[in-house]
């Protein structure tokens, strides 16, 4: 819960704007529960980075996976076929 909210604080306020206390408040947590799992802002910030990382290779592996075709793989993902 804390990684989400301090996704959703990072993307509005950027890492400078983001506040502690406003992401503990918002994810229903006190601003120590928020050190106790993090040692600062910055690993939050670096846990939300890693877990953003993890979604996207996994998309990555699954569509490799799924399609052999690269072609139909760019198709999936949206991107324009050069003409």
């Amino acid at each position: 819960m804390l990684i989400a909210e301090g996704r959703r604080h990072f993307l509005r306020y950027g890492l400078g704007g983001a506040v502690a206390e406003k992401i503990a408040e918002d994810a229903g947590y006190s601003r120590g529960a928020l050190y106790s799992n993090f040692d600062g802002m910055e690993e939050l910030f670096l846990a939300v980075l890693q877990e953003e990382q993890a979604l996207h290779l996994n998309f990555l592996r699954s569509l490799l996976n799924e399609e052999p075709s690269g072609k139909k793989r760019l198709k999936k993902c949206g991107t324009p076929l050069p003409t």
